[in-house]
């Protein structure tokens, strides 16, 4: 075992002795073996553990144990209590896509804090060939059936050559204690129940089903690289990001036709899209702009001639009206702030007005401070409402001015106007209402900002 440990890690170069390794250690005999090798051969390590407090006593012992071990290797450790059941019912989650999620992202906290070069996690051959068919019955695509890799960015696992019997085995021979976890056995889990009851029913089949499927899961691999390839290079010419909004050219995707739904699944799978969705949404590309899809952490909008992704958190806004009194200077909404201040007539030349507004276009309104009711609201717009836009007598719909601007239906959402009374003012970042335009006449200007736009 030790030396397929040394053979499996520099053939596949996951590391060289100099690099600073974080291993991932829940107390079973995966992970303590693969601590013990580590140990064995004098590389730099930390020990990192996850409390998921889903077993109660026995999650703590877990952890009890895991420090004991860091203390008998002298080494590092760092452990974190999670509230999984809670985190997984706020994001929607399956209790072990978020305590994979939890741990993840904690580890690669550790790692940037720490100064680790790697983290090592102990999955070996049976966890690959089960991911593998896991994968198969979601209905992954190709990338689910390449099982698992020894190297994923900073993600390194050293042990995967091994098989289970053959961990244990060595653990049995080493006198390696380890913490059994009970829930292994439980066949509600899905990759349990296809360890007990799948993997031995198709291993009547065929024999050699772990070779086949690792085989087959190289073959994937490759296919997989060049598939990708290609579906990036047309992705590109579709695909533009600004401001933290992805837009994917309608038209674009018609001429990937009839494969467009291909496409767009490789994309969007990465934002947690599955299959089935990106169908709808490929079925939906020629249909009335406004229809949503989502997945846990993002949605697609479809407008006129583009799809919308946003991560889901971006379009959360908490309060639909703020008050504003007449000494507040600032105001953070929405993942932005804005500015208020009033200055003197005096101050502020109508040609440097038109100069700064040159420059800061809508997104700074300098209004007639005398015709304003305080408090002022800032509230979002809704059907309906209606301005008198700069340089015109008669009023419009804003619905129809955003319909003459092309403002995008995820832009639409997230639009706040100011409001004195009933009128409105400021349609922030977008115009200025004539009736409080200032003039030169004017003794007092009130000056309210998006704040970094």
């Amino acid at each position: 075992m030790y030396g397929q440990f040394i053979s499996y890690s520099r053939k596949n170069n996951l590391f060289v002795s100099d690099d600073r390794i974080l291993l991932a250690v829940s107390g079973g005999v995966d992970s303590v073996v693969m601590a013990g090798l580590f140990h064995r051969a004098g590389f730099d390590f930390g020990i990192a553990h996850c409390n998921f407090q889903l077993r109660g006593k026995d999650s703590d012992g877990d952890e009890r144990f895991v420090k004991q071990l860091s203390n008998k290797y002298d080494c590092p450790f760092f452990a974190k209590k999670f509230n999984t059941r809670k985190y997984a019912k706020e994001n929607g989650l399956s209790l072990q896509m978020a305590a994979r999620e939890l741990r993840y992202r904690w580890f690669e906290q550790v790692r940037k804090n720490e100064n680790y070069s790697f983290i090592a996690t102990a999955h070996h051959r049976d966890d690959s060939v089960e991911t593998i068919l896991l994968n198969f019955f979601r209905g992954t695509g190709i990338e689910g059936l390449t099982g698992i890799q020894p190297k994923n960015g900073y993600i390194i696992r050293p042990i995967l050559f091994a098989r289970r019997q053959d961990i244990e085995k060595y653990a049995v021979k080493e006198k390696v204690q380890f913490r059994k976890d009970r829930s292994n056995d439980e066949l509600v889990y899905k990759r349990n129940f296809i360890r007990k009851k799948i993997i031995p029913a198709l291993y009547k089949i065929n024999p050699s089903l772990e070779n086949t499927l690792l085989r087959n899961a190289g073959i994937f691999y490759r296919t997989g690289e060049i598939l990708s390839n290609h579906f990036q290079k047309e992705l590109e010419k579709i695909i533009d990001l600004k401001n933290r909004i992805t837009s994917i050219s309608i038209g674009g995707l018609m001429k990937l036709q009839p494969h467009a739904a291909d496409f767009l699944f490789e994309f969007l799978r990465n934002y947690g899209f599955n299959y089935e969705t990106v169908q709808d949404i490929s079925c939906s590309l020629t249909g009335q702009s406004g229809k949503r899809f989502f997945s846990g952490t993002h949605r697609i909008i479809i407008d006129r001639k583009y799809l919308i992704l946003e991560k889901i958190s971006m379009v959360r806004i908490t309060h639909d009206q703020y008050s504003i009194e007449k000494e507040q200077k600032r105001l953070p909404v929405n993942g932005m702030t804005l500015l208020f201040q009033f200055k003197r007539g005096n101050e502020l030349s109508l040609e440097k007005i038109k100069s700064i507004c040159r420059t800061r276009g809508n997104n700074i309104a300098f209004l007639d401070a005398a015709k304003l009711s305080f408090p002022l609201i800032l509230r979002r717009w809704k059907k309906g409402d209606f301005f008198y836009p700069l340089g015109m007598k008669g009023k419009k719909k804003l619905s129809d001015f955003f319909i003459d601007r092309k403002v995008p239906l995820n832009e639409k959402e997230k639009i706040f106007v100011l409001c004195s009374g009933e009128d409105i003012v400021w349609i922030a970042g977008y115009a200025t209402d004539e009736r409080y335009k200032v003039t030169k006449k004017i003794k007092e200007v009130y000056v309210a900002e998006m704040e970094g736009f």
